[in-house]
């Protein structure tokens, strides 16, 4: 029931606020700082996941696809 990402661009209440100015808006430094802190602590769980899954024995990788095929019944991964 949710909108697709292109209904969701389209709908007049994101249209109407592509049409403001905001170079006004002032965003404080502590904002921008949790925003980098957030995005580096995205790249640290990435590589975490990356060194865990390279440490999974192949025996296990086919285990878990086998269970991961069975999960996912519509394909969409």
């Amino acid at each position: 029931m949710r909108l697709t990402a292109e209904e969701a661009y389209n709908h007049p209440w994101i249209q109407q606020q592509k049409t403001k100015e905001f170079k006004d808006v002032q965003v404080s430094s502590e904002v921008i700082m949790n925003m980098e802190s957030y995005m580096n602590s995205l790249a640290f769980k990435r590589t975490t996941l990356c060194l865990i899954a390279s440490r999974i024995p192949e025996d296990q990788i086919e285990i878990l696809r086998n269970v991961f095929t069975k999960i996912d019944v519509n394909g969409d991964g």
